[in-house]
């Protein structure tokens, strides 16, 4: 009940802080609206409110919404309203109109996230836990209790401001200086070798394939899914790893690492269980295609619970730095949407990075059991990439209405209804094979566990 009723109020938010943007723009521009819709389909509510007598609905599917407005090539128009009338606005008052929506998005994202920073966020601090051997990190010099205090000059204050610092230098794929405290205080710069990163390997598992998290974990087995490769083979909650195809295991983290780097290959598991050691012999099984694959077993590694709570932190700031950090923060995501985009188009980043609505309920409902906060921070997350989403130059969008008025500026006059019906068919069968396509990698993601 919760996931459905988070769910439900994200789209309701969301869409409707998206049509309030081209209604109001459109308002203030003189254009009359006939119709501020919330949703698809029949209408379950309706009431009519100001001097125009708009309608306001709620519709049985909530998958969008739209903004109706008074429009010649849709119905007649009465002369003393044909000034009033949406295709009688001039070219830029129809752009402002178009774009009013997604910008209507980051703003919400950019309100959201400065009330949030100055409530202030629970975070860990930006000091790393395991360092798995012959990972990413460990190769680049990266060792446990590395305290991360700056990213190219710019200062760390938690793990999530680490995060999003590597998040914004990995697509551009180059080096970057990281400023570290060690465990003996001493203050060292370390070379995040970011160009030497493969292509593919921007999705939303990069992270773990870096090597970095702030948790240190035990090689005693804290979970396993029932069915999977682990429990098929004979592994308990409790059993404690030792070695992996012989190789002694220091760590969960160094558990964790192997098993995602062996899919498809034999594993040799050596383990304790009653002071009795045990092997057997699994094949981790294969998540991903191509350099993307890695290996799951269906374990959880138990996490050492006194790190975790040593290094809680709340990170609070004043207004005018929380105003600026969102505005930071909201151009970056909104930056890595664009580059994700790019990257999926010309195949250099995997198409199961696609999420659609299955994924968002399943989200919505986690966040909203961690908490108001992180389910702000959800909704800001989310607003940024419908944001995004709706700026792409695709007929059906408002990026696809914006290009035809942008081709309006140069020739002279609109572009031709026919054009138009063309391109609503073509951006229509993009739509929904995108649609499709992030539905299917929910059914993965969700109910078969890929």
């Amino acid at each position: 009940m919760v996931t459905v009723l988070a769910f439900l109020l994200t789209l309701t938010v969301l869409i409707a802080v998206h049509e309030f943007g081209h209604f109001w723009v459109a308002k203030r521009n003189g254009v009359k609206v006939l119709r501020f819709a919330i949703g698809f389909g029949k209408p379950f509510w309706t009431r009519r409110f100001g001097a125009d007598q708009t309608e306001f609905a709620i519709c049985m599917l909530p998958l969008g919404g739209y903004v109706k407005m008074l429009d010649e090539r849709e119905a007649p128009v009465e002369a003393s309203e044909v000034h009033r009338a949406f295709n009688r606005q001039s070219v830029w008052v129809r752009m402002k109109v178009v774009l009013a929506g997604p910008f209507a998005n980051f703003l919400l994202a950019i309100v959201l996230y400065t009330i949030v920073m100055m409530v202030g966020v629970s975070d860990v601090a930006a000091r790393l836990g395991d360092v798995a051997q012959g990972s990413f990190a460990s190769r680049a010099g990266f060792k446990a209790d590395d305290l991360i205090t700056a990213v190219e000059g710019a200062p760390v204050r938690s793990w999530e401001d680490w995060r999003s610092e590597v998040l914004d230098k990995v697509v551009d794929r180059k080096d970057v200086s990281v400023m570290v405290m060690t465990r003996g205080d001493v203050a060292v710069e370390r070379i995040l070798p970011l160009s030497a990163m493969a292509e593919t390997a921007l999705d939303d598992h990069f992270f773990d394939r870096l090597g970095f998290s702030p948790l240190h974990f035990n090689r005693t087995l804290a979970g396993l899914v029932r069915g999977d490769v682990a429990d098929k083979a004979g592994l308990k909650t409790g059993d404690e790893i030792l070695a992996l195809n012989d190789i002694p295991a220091e760590s969960g983290a160094d558990l964790i690492q192997q098993i995602r780097n062996s899919p498809g290959k034999p594993l040799k598991v050596t383990y304790q269980r009653d002071q009795t050691v045990h092997s057997v012999v699994l094949v981790p099984r294969t998540v991903g295609t191509g350099l993307q694959a890695v290996g799951r077993i269906g374990v959880a590694p138990s996490v050492d619970e006194e790190s975790i709570q040593s290094r809680q932190i709340t990170v609070r700031l004043g207004l005018p730095d929380a105003v600026v950090a969102s505005l930071d923060k909201t151009w970056r995501l909104s930056r890595l949407s664009i580059v994700m985009m790019w990257k999926m188009l010309i195949g250099q980043a995997s198409l199961d990075n696609l999420g659609g609505t299955l994924t968002i309920a399943k989200v919505a409902g986690q966040a909203a059991s961690y908490g108001i906060i992180p389910f702000i921070e959800f909704l800001c997350f989310v607003s940024i990439g419908l944001g995004v989403l709706n700026l792409l130059p695709i007929p059906v969008l408002d990026g696809g209405h914006f290009m035809y008025y942008v081709a309006e500026l140069f020739k002279g006059s609109p572009v031709s209804v026919r054009t138009q019906e063309i391109g609503q068919y073509i951006g229509g069968a993009l739509l929904l094979s995108l649609m499709t396509f992030a539905l299917y990698n929910d059914i993965q993601r969700l109910f078969l566990n890929a």
